[in-house]
């Protein structure tokens, strides 16, 4: 049975990195995984951005697709999420 991520890739047209991913998995090589990401491929899957443009980074790719979203703020300086997320319920 193929991987679940098979499928996600493929519907991206990037079916071609899964036996890549596959092997780098299996060896426990995390680290080369996420170095063999490029810019587009993470921006295909998150929205990638510094604290002043994910809000109109994540407003543009799903204003118009969803009415609920769950955001990672782990990783913001404790400041940032409150101004963050007001701002995202902000039309």
């Amino acid at each position: 049975m193929p991987p679940p991520y098979r499928r996600i890739l493929e519907a991206h047209g990037r079916e071609q990195l899964q036996p890549k991913f596959n092997l780098i998995s299996k060896q426990g090589r995390w680290s080369d995984m996420g170095n063999s990401i490029g810019d587009g491929i993470l921006n295909t899957f998150a929205v990638a951005g510094g604290p002043n443009k994910i809000v109109p980074l994540t407003k543009e790719r799903y204003s118009s697709l969803v009415d609920c979203i769950t955001i990672n703020f782990n990783y913001a300086p404790i400041e940032q999420p409150v101004p963050l997320m007001k701002a995202l319920f902000q039309s």
